[in-house]
């Protein structure tokens, strides 16, 4: 169910016997001084009258970090959620924009924080899927943005290791790169650069918490069956400690 899932791999409940250490609980730092919290929960194809729920269990289970993106349709639903359920402390928001926006991508951002009735702590370009010219073009209008104080950083979502050097080279480096993420797709050198420029890597579900097909081969499958087993954990809690030993910030949905 979704609330057990969000037991399962919350922040404050990635229990026994894969306990929670407290260096699991100490936020990442982006760039050298953005907080963003060890487990986010994605809000990618959560209908917008399902999102207020969903906000609410997560954090319940301890999550303090969201994202969520224009495409999805739930911005508002996110930021009202996140209002009535206030907690009081410090929440991280990451939200995306496409990378076809160009110079428009500052107005986006504009819009996304009025739909959030916040600045989000992070805009990512959503992918790479544009032309060189376009991406870069929308790059530089989401650093506007970022420059006026309409977000306080930028980050790269689904980009290969050319697309973030060419981000590298236009400035800022992204600071937090968002990449699908799992034991068999460790994506080692776009890992690699993200370490060298100080990024936080966040960690995409992609469906990797269900299916023989989402893990590999079947020995594949097999081999992480065995870890529950000795573990006496559900494939999710397995996930997501895979994620966070490596220094990732896993980022499940229900």
């Amino acid at each position: 169910s979704r609330r057990s899932l969000l037991k399962t791999t919350g922040a404050a409940a990635v229990a026994t016997p894969l306990a929670a250490s407290a260096a699991d609980k100490q936020p990442l730092l982006a760039a050298g001084s953005i907080a963003v919290p060890r487990v986010g929960f994605g809000l990618y194809k959560t209908a917008p009258e399902e999102t207020k729920a969903a906000v609410a269990l997560a954090l319940e289970a301890g999550v303090r970090h969201f994202d969520t993106a224009a495409a999805y349709n739930n911005e508002a639903e996110l930021g009202a959620a996140l209002r009535e359920g206030d907690t009081g402390e410090n929440v991280f928001v990451a939200t995306k924009v496409a990378a076809t926006t160009g110079a428009a991508a500052r107005d986006a951002v504009a819009a996304a924080a009025d739909r959030l009735k916040r600045a989000p702590d992070c805009v990512y370009i959503h992918s790479p899927l544009a032309p060189k010219e376009k991406r870069l073009e929308t790059w530089a209008a989401l650093n506007d943005a970022r420059r006026e104080g309409l977000c306080r950083t930028l980050g790269a979502a689904n980009c290969g290791l050319r697309h973030l050097k060419e981000l590298e080279v236009a400035r800022p480096a992204p600071a937090l790169v968002q990449l699908e993420l799992s034991p068999y797709n460790q994506r080692p050198a776009e890992v690699a650069w993200a370490r060298g420029n100080r990024a936080v890597v966040t960690c995409a579900a992609w469906s990797k918490l269900s299916g023989a097909y989402n893990w590999g081969s079947d020995a594949a499958y097999r081999t992480r069956s065995t870890i529950c087993k000795a573990h006496g954990a559900p494939r999710a809690q397995i996930a997501v400690r895979w994620a966070l030993q490596r220094g990732f910030v896993p980022r499940p949905r229900s």
